[in-house]
């Protein structure tokens, strides 16, 4: 039996972070990552409301009406329970809340773990984690969404100003108080990087990390010296009738610099010669 284990975030190396440990703008964008335009954000942000509601279209053709005949004493109680659309009501307003529930649920488990909702999957927008650069987690959306559900405590005025805070952003990125408080990042994929790739978001990191290493040393000129006199920096390597290329160097008094093949032709040849002369030696005795 295998057993898989998971990594805890918190063991994780976070890249990207500052002396004070904050992410760091500079390194996102040396990624390549670009905040959501403001534009898209309403855009999404209406697509997916606009979603909610038509799940709610049932609930409120076939159950709101009678509703409203019960609360305007058209009906009474018994009225309303013996009507003949009271059971049609009910199972409507019943299923009405299990798809809004499940809208819900599959909107937040998406966000959490590819950042995207209906209304982000077609303005091209994604929700990160703005520390770690990758998914946000379930629950942070979660946070997220009750925190702007609290802001309709005050209608209008309240969802108004958490989303014009984003206009305040100290960091330019374009986060709202909602934002800061989950650590969520919404950016563009469109113009900008995908982080959601993993083989672009590796080798952008990789590229990011790269630094040029500085020559050890300095090459020498291949220029042409003015004097003859003046040894050149350079000296190519000399060649011999094998064509097998070495260095070379000076000759002491009785003694043979050179080196490796050269040396072992050099030393055959002579060997050669000593041996046919030796035998000719012989056979003239």
């Amino acid at each position: 039996m295998t057993t898989i284990w998971e990594v805890d975030d918190a063991d994780e190396e976070i890249e990207g972070l500052d002396a004070a440990g904050r992410p760091d703008p500079a390194y996102a964008a040396a990624l390549g990552l670009i905040r959501a335009p403001y534009g898209r954000r309403f855009l999404a942000v209406t697509i997916d409301i606009v979603v909610y509601l038509i799940v709610q279209i049932p609930y409120w053709v076939f159950s709101v009406p009678l509703l409203l005949m019960f609360a305007r004493s058209e009906i009474t109680l018994y009225g309303l329970v013996a009507h003949p659309n009271f059971f049609v009501a009910v199972l409507i307003a019943g299923i009405t809340a299990l798809l809004t529930l499940a809208l819900l649920i599959v909107q937040g488990a998406f966000q959490g773990r590819a950042g995207v909702t209906i209304g982000k999957a077609i303005t091209g927008i994604r929700s990160i984690n703005v520390v770690r650069l990758a998914k946000p987690g379930f629950w942070r959306i979660v946070l997220r969404t009750l925190i702007v559900g609290a802001s309709n405590i005050v209608p209008v005025i309240g969802p108004t100003l958490m989303f014009c805070s984003a206009l305040g952003d100290s960091e330019k990125r374009g986060r709202a108080w909602h934002d800061h408080a989950t650590q969520v990042w919404l950016i563009d994929v469109k113009k900008g990087l995908d982080p959601y790739d993993g083989k672009r978001m590796r080798i952008a990191r990789k590229v990011v990390k790269v630094e040029i290493a500085p020559q050890s040393r300095d090459l020498p000129s291949l220029a042409t010296a003015e004097s003859s006199a003046v040894e050149p920096e350079y000296r190519p390597a000399h060649s011999v009738s094998a064509g097998v290329l070495g260095i070379a160097k000076a000759k002491r008094a009785g003694r043979d610099d050179s080196v490796g093949i050269v040396a072992q032709h050099l030393g055959s040849a002579s060997a050669v010669t000593a041996a046919e002369k030796e035998g000719g030696r012989v056979g003239g005795g």
